[in-house]
């Protein structure tokens, strides 16, 4: 009976040592694609001030690097009218130390000055990054923009603003509202969401027009499809099939793209969500990942590439991505919403 106690002691000690060792034994080893340079310093965060206006600012994320790395400016989503870089925090780092120079921007919102004030704002982060590409080892001509929801949509423009290969070399949208018109348009269905409400109301906010044909300009504008010409950049649009926005807003955009002989693709994913939540989705970082290492490439390495490969398929039949990669549900059947090429003196759905 005196050594009961000293036995069950023995044993939870054993226990504990046991469960440690179980505990280091299982811990991943750190995988290559997860460091940054070897050798290289550790992650800085800082804020940034890009212009004058308190919502120009963004995170920087980056780490010491002896060669200029590519980098990646991300625009948050928020039906342009909320949201915060910070929300991006954690993909930011995660892109950052896989070797990218990672920046999350604010953005003016809607109430605060409208279209294409938003755009402005994307195209002075950029330039400002540019300017100071030594402070974050980053390559100044290798840089390209991820943006969510609303935020989609102002990258997808930037991507399709003036020459924008010039000043970056592709886009990922994910949940773009590619048409704030059409948005604002079925907001107004019988038995809309509450979201696609809400959609309606910023859209027409931000456009500072409702269905009235002398503000057409301003609904031209928001679409980037509009503006697609061959001196614009590659671009990887992904949504959900039940997303709040219709998967079929990329169709026109990917085709835009594909008939100016860029990379567009579309991929759309099972289930309903929205965003920067499609990054949830089993594989979907590194699929973000792959196609930011293959339109970043160093230029010289571009160049060998672009050499060696066949003309790229402008067929909308086309199956695959551009990196070779099918996309993981087939593309939506559903057409284009309908959205004139040029103003027009009265809009359909009046």
């Amino acid at each position: 009976m005196a050594y009961g106690p000293r036995r069950a002691r023995a044993a939870r000690v054993a226990a504990v040592v046991a469960g440690i060792a179980a505990g280091v034994a299982a811990l991943p080893a750190t995988a290559p694609a997860a460091q940054a340079v070897p050798g290289e310093g550790p992650r800085h965060e800082v804020t940034y001030f890009y212009g004058s206006g308190p919502q120009n600012m963004f995170d920087a994320y980056w780490h010491d690097s002896r060669q200029p790395r590519p980098g990646i400016l991300i625009l948050h989503g928020g039906y342009w009218v909320e949201g915060d870089k910070g929300t991006w925090r954690r993909t930011a780092r995660w892109y950052a130390d896989r070797g990218y120079a990672v920046f999350s921007a604010n953005y003016r919102f809607a109430q605060q000055a409208r279209w294409p004030a938003q755009r402005t704002d994307a195209l002075d982060a950029i330039a400002y990054i540019k300017r100071h590409a030594a402070q974050f080892d980053l390559d100044p001509d290798r840089l390209a923009v991820l943006g969510s929801s609303a935020g989609g949509q102002i990258a997808a423009d930037v991507g399709t603003y003036g020459s924008a290969s010039d000043r970056i070399r592709g886009v990922v949208a994910l949940s773009p509202v590619l048409s704030p018109y059409q948005a604002y348009l079925d907001g107004a269905v019988r038995g809309a969401s509450k979201h696609r409400k809400r959609l309606r109301r910023t859209a027409a906010q931000l456009a500072d027009c409702g269905a009235s044909s002398s503000c057409w300009s301003s609904w031209y504008d928001l679409t980037p499809k509009n503006a697609v010409t061959s001196g614009d950049v590659p671009m990887m649009i992904a949504y959900s099939r039940d997303d709040l926005v219709s998967p079929s807003e990329g169709i026109g955009l990917r085709d835009a793209l594909r008939e100016h002989g860029l990379g567009g693709t579309l991929t759309v994913l099972p289930g309903a969500d929205h965003g920067g939540a499609l990054l949830h989705h089993p594989g979907m970082k590194q699929r973000l990942l792959a196609f930011f290492d293959r339109i970043t490439r160093p230029a010289k390495q571009e160049k060998q590439r672009t050499a060696a490969t066949p003309t790229h398929s402008t067929s909308a039949s086309a199956s695959a991505t551009d990196s070779g990669t099918p996309t993981a549900v087939p593309t939506p059947t559903p057409p284009t919403p309908p959205t004139p090429s040029m103003p027009t003196p009265s809009l359909p759905g009046n």
